[in-house]
């Protein structure tokens, strides 16, 4: 989250935004968006792995959607009626709704209200298509290995094929197929940590994945920065290091940034440049707007998810008899259960791909991905 937070911080803000001014420095790789596709994906392969795949879409989007609401909604206000006229770009009510369902990149001529929200669009995307793949058929972990070398290799040549088709561009842009390359890496990741691929292949695979980056972005640095980030990924999927001396001291403060990252990724951009832009306008150097800028963003990521993600997230997936149970303990001096898990791992990093904490006993193994 840290890299989406710098890079729309000081590269995107200030080139779609130039009276933003120039920042201490400029970190231009989308490696943030790109590693949190690839969690997201991992996250989705290791929750769908115990079966339940109606209950992991409702928890997603009775964790997801309700937060999204409210901060879309607080966007659109605040740049439809506070932010200077050239930062409108003609929203209206048409584009508003366009993007309260999710649906601002499959209308035509619908705009963002915040550009960062396509990684939400396309999250939410995949999270209904694995959930219907994984309850219509029972996977193999063959299955799934020829499931990610698909995945990696059948937008390529599509890609070329777009150029010469209108409607297959339409389709191709719609569903940011340039990007399923990024699932078929966290579920790589998922499948090494269960030790179902070998090491030879899942080399070869990671490495195909590096190249479709660059064929579909050909982003500079990107690739190699993906491919770094994807190493760390798969050496803490398979053995853990958080125990590590240097780490366990960090452990409490990462947990809980990594508990409002979703928060921090909904108000960043659009939020995070108009804050960006108050403190300029009053004076405040590079250095410290951008200190101030990230300190706000954690600040409202904080509000937005003890006083909206987290309470709904509860509200909508605990039974009424649970909460009645809840509520009696509570008030006869007794601690109340926490019936409803986290809705996002102590190690879970990603804005979206987060699903109820769960363990290694509980995945199901070793026959099949999704017991029926």
């Amino acid at each position: 989250m840290t890299a989406v937070l710098l890079q729309h911080a000081t590269n995107l803000g200030p080139h779609d935004h130039p009276e933003l001014g120039g920042m201490p420095f400029r970190f231009g790789i989308q490696v943030g968006a790109n590693s949190l596709l690839v969690i997201s994906a991992y996250f989705t392969a290791r929750t769908l792995a115990r079966g339940r795949s109606g209950r992991f879409v409702w928890h997603k989007l009775a964790r997801l959607i309700p937060a999204y609401w409210i901060a879309a909604t607080i966007t659109y206000l605040l740049r439809t009626n506070i932010a200077p006229a050239d930062w409108t770009g003609g929203l209206d009510w048409h584009d508003y709704l366009a993007n309260l369902f999710l649906l601002q990149a499959r209308i035509p001529d619908a705009d963002f209200i915040d550009i960062s929200y396509w990684t939400l669009q396309l999250q939410m995307t995949a999270f209904v298509v694995a959930a219907v793949l994984a309850a219509c058929w029972k996977w193999s972990y063959r299955d799934l290995r020829v499931l990610c070398w698909v995945l990696v290799l059948a937008p390529l040549p599509l890609s070329w094929l777009r150029d010469h088709s209108h409607s297959l561009d339409w389709w191709f842009g719609t569903l940011q197929l340039n990007r399923t390359h990024l699932f078929a890496v966290g579920l790589a990741i998922w499948l090494w940590s269960r030790r179902r691929i070998s090491p030879v292949q899942f080399g070869l695979l990671l490495t195909a994945a590096a190249a479709a980056q660059e064929w579909h972005l050909g982003e500079p640095g990107g690739a190699a920065a993906l491919a770094v980030m994807v190493g760390l990924m798969a050496l803490a999927a398979r053995r853990p290091v958080w125990d590590l001396p240097v780490l366990r001291s960090l452990g409490r403060p990462l947990a809980w940034l990594a508990g409002i990252s979703f928060g921090m990724y909904l108000v960043n951009y659009q939020v995070g440049s108009l804050i960006s832009l108050g403190l300029k306008r009053i004076g405040v150097d590079s250095w410290f707007r951008l200190i101030l800028v990230l300190g706000s963003l954690v600040l409202l990521g904080w509000l937005l998810t003890r006083l909206v993600e987290k309470p709904v997230f509860r509200l909508l997936t605990t039974s009424r008899v649970r909460r009645r149970r809840q509520s009696q303990r509570g008030s006869s001096g007794t601690v109340p259960d926490n019936a409803v898990p986290s809705p996002r791992p102590v190690s879970q990093a990603s804005m979206a791909g987060a699903s109820p904490r769960t363990t290694a006993a509980g995945e199901s193994d070793p026959s099949s991905v999704q017991t029926r």
